[in-house]
């Protein structure tokens, strides 16, 4: 991609320099041979994996019965469930579902939408850190 505001271009990979032209002006950058900024920082992230990601996908899918039977086996399990979902009649219905199952304690589910007003979920989230808090 040639950039609209210098001019003509050559990148000399060997060298890691880029010469752009505008005109009779020559400007001469060095580039980094590294393809990224930051190098590779997966090593930095692992320390802070809290987060296990369990895929249950089935040749032929799950009802929302059965996908909701098994976050409340994870939840009984680990005492807390993060639960993401593709479509907001999917979250919902999940959502219907588990919050009227029986629980060994009282777990607070909740349901965001991107169907619900900004405010609303901004004081949900609200809630729920102040009840992380505790």
């Amino acid at each position: 991609m040639e950039p609209k505001a210098i001019g003509k271009y050559e990148l000399d990979k060997k060298n890691f320099v880029l010469v752009a032209r505008k005109g009779e002006q020559d400007i001469t950058l060095m580039i980094d041979e590294n393809d990224s900024i930051t190098g590779d920082c997966s090593l930095d992230f692992q320390i802070f994996k809290r987060t296990d990601i369990i895929p249950k996908i089935v040749k032929y899918g799950m009802t929302y019965e059965e996908v909701a039977e098994f976050c409340h086996q994870e939840y009984e399990k680990a005492g807390n469930i993060l639960v993401i979902l593709n479509t907001k009649k999917s979250a919902k219905t999940i959502y219907e579902l588990m919050k009227d199952m029986s629980y060994s304690d009282c777990p607070i589910i909740i349901h965001l939408s991107t169907n619900m007003c900004p405010a609303h979920c901004v004081w949900l989230l609200y809630s729920v850190s102040i009840l992380v808090a505790l």
